[in-house]
C-alpha cells in the first residue's frame, strides 16, 4: 500500500506510479456502476481502491438521503481510497424510472474496465446497449440470482442484457446457475466470496463459548435459556408470518428474538390466534450492540420468501451460529451444510420450518456453530477484493 497515500491526493494524475521498491506500475483505471452506497459495499470499494494498482471510481445513482427508508446511521459516507460520483440530473420515464443522462459520459472514458451491478435500472441498460452497440467490452456484478418462472417477455429481457457482458462476476454456484440460464458463458464467470464482513469480523471458535455468557449476562439471558434469532426487515418478502406459525408448533421453552421493529397488526393478529408467548420484538438497532445478540443466541433462523442472497446468512454463521434458511434465500443455499451447520427448508412451508427449528433445538449446537465459521472463514471483503484484483490484472 506503500504508494497509495500519494495516490489519495493525486488521484488525477499519471497512471504510472513508484512503488515503495523503486518499480513501476501501471494502474489500472476501473470504473464501477452501481446503485447506492451501502456500507459493506463502501468498505469493499475503500479495499479495492487501497490497492496500489488500482485508480478506483464509483458512479452512484442515488445518494443516502435518497434512501429515505432507511436510517442515517446505516450509511458509511467515508469515500477516502475511491473517487465516488453522485449522480444528479435525472430524465423521467414516468412513475419511478429515470434515465440519468450523466453517465453516458463516464462510460465513454477510457476505463480499463466498466463494471455494472446489475442490470435493472434504466440508467444501466442505456448505458449497456451504448456498450454494446459500441463495441466497447463490459462486467457485470451479481451478487445474487434466482431462476423464475419468467413471462416470455420477460425472459427475453432478462436474457438480452444478462448475455451482453464480457465478463461476469458472480457471488457463488446458484448465482452462476442464474446467470447461465439467461445467457452467460460459463468459462467467463468469476467467483467471488460475497460478504459484509470484514476479517476482524469473524468470531474465533475458542471465543464463541466467552462471547454467549458475556452477551447472554450483559443481556439478561440465562445461561440455559434456548435462543432462536431472527432479524430482517418487517415486509411480506421476508416471511416473519410464516416463522410466527411456525413458532406456534415447536417448544414454547425456546425463546424468540426477532429483530425488525414494532410487530405489525398481521404478526400481532398471528399471536393473538395462536397465543404465542415466547416472542420478543426488538428495534434496529447499530451493528456493534445488534453483535451481542448475534453472540447470545444459539441458532439462527431465515424465513425469508425470496432473498437474491442475504448478507444476515454471513453474519449469523460468522458469530458460529447454526442457521435454518429456505431454498429461496441464495445465502442459505450455498452456504449451509443441510445438516451439519443447519438445514435449509421449502419457501413458505411452515411445517417444513417448524420441524426444522424443533429439530436443530434438540442437536449440539456447539458443534454446529463450529461447522457453520468454518464454512465462511472465506467469506470476506478482503477475499473479494483478492479476487478482483486477479481478474482485472489476467
Amino acid at each position: 500500500m506503500g504508494v497509495f497515500f500519494c495516490d489519495l491526493f493525486c488521484r488525477k494524475c499519471d497512471m504510472e506510479v513508484i512503488s515503495d521498491r523503486g518499480e513501476s506500475i501501471m494502474k489500472k483505471n476501473i470504473l464501477f456502476i452501481s446503485n447506492y452506497p451501502s456500507p459493506y459495499r463502501v468498505e469493499f470499494f475503500n479495499q479495492l481502491g487501497a490497492v496500489d494498482e488500482i485508480n478506483l471510481t464509483v458512479i452512484f445513482l442515488e445518494n443516502p438521503s435518497q434512501q429515505t427508508h432507511r436510517s442515517k446511521d446505516w450509511f458509511n459516507t467515508d469515500y477516502s481510497f475511491f473517487q465516488a460520483v453522485f449522480l444528479t440530473k435525472k430524465i423521467s420515464l414516468g412513475g419511478k424510472r429515470v434515465i440519468h443522462p450523466e453517465l453516458l459520459s463516464w462510460v465513454k472514458k477510457p476505463f480499463d474496465e466498466i463494471i455494472f451491478g446489475g442490470y435493472s435500472y434504466p440508467s444501466f441498460m442505456w448505458a449497456m446497449e451504448f456498450l454494446k452497440r459500441n463495441k466497447r467490452p463490459f462486467s457485470m456484478e451479481a451478487d445474487g440470482g434466482l431462476i423464475s418462472e419468467d413471462s416470455t417477455i420477460k425472459y427475453k429481457i432478462k436474457s438480452h442484457f444478462l448475455s451482453m457482458p464480457s465478463k461476469w462476476y458472480s457471488s457463488g454456484r446458484v448465482t452462476s446457475e442464474y446467470l447461465t440460464h439467461y445467457g452467460a458463458d460459463a468459462s467467463k464467470i468469476v467467483t467471488y466470496p460475497f460478504s459484509s464482513l470484514c476479517q476482524k469480523d469473524l468470531m474465533k471458535k475458542e471465543d464463541l463459548a466467552k462471547k454467549k455468557e458475556e452477551s447472554r449476562a450483559l443481556l439478561g439471558f440465562s445461561s440455559d435459556q434456548r435462543i432462536a434469532l431472527n432479524i430482517g426487515q418487517f415486509i411480506h418478502r421476508k416471511g416473519v408470518d410464516v416463522l410466527l406459525k411456525a413458532i406456534a408448533k415447536v417448544d414454547p421453552e425456546i425463546l424468540f428474538l426477532i429483530v425488525g421493529g414494532k410487530p405489525t397488526e398481521e404478526y400481532q393478529e398471528i399471536i393473538e390466534k395462536e397465543k404465542i408467548s415466547n416472542v420478543k420484538f426488538l428495534d434496529f438497532m447499530p451493528k456493534d450492540k445488534l453483535s451481542y445478540y448475534y453472540d447470545a443466541a444459539d441458532f439462527f433462523v431465515c424465513p425469508t420468501r425470496e432473498d437474491i442472497w442475504g448478507l444476515v446468512i454471513n453474519e449469523a454463521m460468522a458469530h458460529g451460529l447454526p442457521t435454518i434458511s429456505t431454498d429461496r434465500c441464495g445465502a442459505g443455499v450455498e452456504l449451509i451444510e443441510d445438516g451439519q451447520s443447519g438445514f435449509v427448508v421449502k419457501t413458505g412451508d411452515v411445517d417444513a420450518l417448524a420441524q426444522a427449528i424443533q429439530k436443530i433445538s434438540k442437536m449440539d449446537l456447539k458443534a454446529m456453530g463450529e461447522k457453520a465459521l468454518e464454512r465462511v472463514q472465506g467469506y470476506t471483503i478482503e477475499e473479494m477484493v483478492k479476487v478482483h484484483i486477479r481478474s482485472f490484472m489476467s
